[in-house]
């Protein structure tokens, strides 16, 4: 995939269906949602600056398999198979694990998102978003040599055996923060900076349910922290902030490393630049990158029925809808709420 100057990237799209597998080896186990691709390759462009890409999947219900569908549909998949890369006729199929994909929409979401919290300086969207970005488990994180994210899990994954099993987040974390008091384990690849993130997660775990985490049941465990946030205590506030700015540094600069430009030579001997980039995934973290750079941001709807996002200008506090339409039916709703008060309020009076 290549950037250029305009900041034009190219992906490769398939034909695209659900499909419902069953699981093997695994009893009593819930079938499993796949995203099957068939046909040859085509390759499609899009336009980086307009943002469109990056909007969209903010948009996307990651509880809704057909909305993910239908993104994968519009603009390829987040990874490339690097084998299929180069070759445009390739029909055989191939299955994508949906869960996979959801787990990457929903890290993409929390960094927006944590990013917009940052800046609010609102302490319960940088608690929900940070704590996911932190402990959401991700094939993504196989590419990241240095990654808190990685690093927790790759434990959790030497060490369940010897604890719960199969245990859940929050005896994971127990677990954890009890051997890091100890000292009774030395961990691959501890940085220092893993200090503040764990001591964050285990005010997050003593105070919310950090296992609608596991669930990727956002919604959920933002309830849950808006029910409880007055549990959390002001020195975990104190190193919120700091873990905020750390997480979303490493999270957009790991994949920012995946961007290199690129020469090209013109049979007239001119040179022209381009920039190689991998997959869609890092072009979407270049977008945030370009898009936060020069002030831009972006906010969800208030129309409760809405999941639309909408690019935000510098400055602008008012508008609060992704189009006319939304405004207008939400207009018309405080308008039948106010009617339907006044009716109850006249039918007291009248008593």
């Amino acid at each position: 995939m290549v950037i250029n100057d305009g900041f034009i990237f190219t992906n490769q799209v398939r034909e695209y269906c659900l499909e419902n597998k069953e699981l093997k080896n695994r009893d009593n186990s819930p079938s499993l949602n796949v995203i099957k691709s068939t046909g040859s390759i085509k390759k499609v462009t899009y336009n980086l600056s307009d943002h469109i890409a990056l909007i969209d999947i903010l948009s996307v219900n990651i509880t809704d398999d057909r909305a993910i569908l239908n993104y994968i549909s519009k603009y390829g998949p987040l990874f490339l198979d690097k084998n299929r890369t180069d070759n445009l006729n390739e029909v055989s199929e191939e299955v994508i694990d949906i869960n996979h994909i959801k787990s990457n929409i929903l890290l993409l979401q929390c960094l927006v998102n944590l990013i917009t919290s940052l800046q609010k300086q609102d302490d319960i969207g940088m608690v929900v978003n940070v704590a996911f970005l932190l402990l959401t488990k991700t094939p993504l994180d196989e590419r990241y040599a240095v990654c808190f994210r990685r690093w927790f899990h790759d434990q959790r994954k030497d060490n369940y055996l010897y604890i719960y099993g199969e245990s859940k987040l929050n005896q994971y974390i127990d677990y954890m923060i009890t051997l890091l008091k100890n000292k009774s384990q030395k961990f691959w690849l501890y940085l220092p900076e893993y200090d503040q993130c764990l001591s964050l997660i285990n005010y997050i775990n003593n105070c919310f349910d950090v296992n609608f985490i596991e669930q990727q049941n956002l919604d959920s465990f933002h309830t849950n922290v808006i029910n409880n946030i007055t549990r959390f205590p002001h020195e975990a506030l104190d190193i919120l902030k700091s873990v905020c700015i750390y997480t979303i540094e490493t999270e957009l600069n790991n994949s920012l490393y995946y961007i290199n430009p690129r020469i090209k030579v013109m049979s007239n001997g001119k040179l022209t630049g381009d920039w190689y980039i991998s997959d869609l995934y890092i072009a979407l973290c270049l977008d945030i990158y370009l898009s936060f750079a020069s002030d831009k941001t972006f906010r969800k709807c208030i129309n409760p029925t809405c999941n639309q996002y909408f690019e935000v200008d510098p400055g602008d506090t008012r508008k609060k809808y992704c189009s006319p339409r939304c405004a207008q039916l939400m207009a018309k709703r405080k308008q039948r709420e106010r009617e339907k008060a006044k009716r109850e309020q006249d039918k007291c009076d009248t008593i």
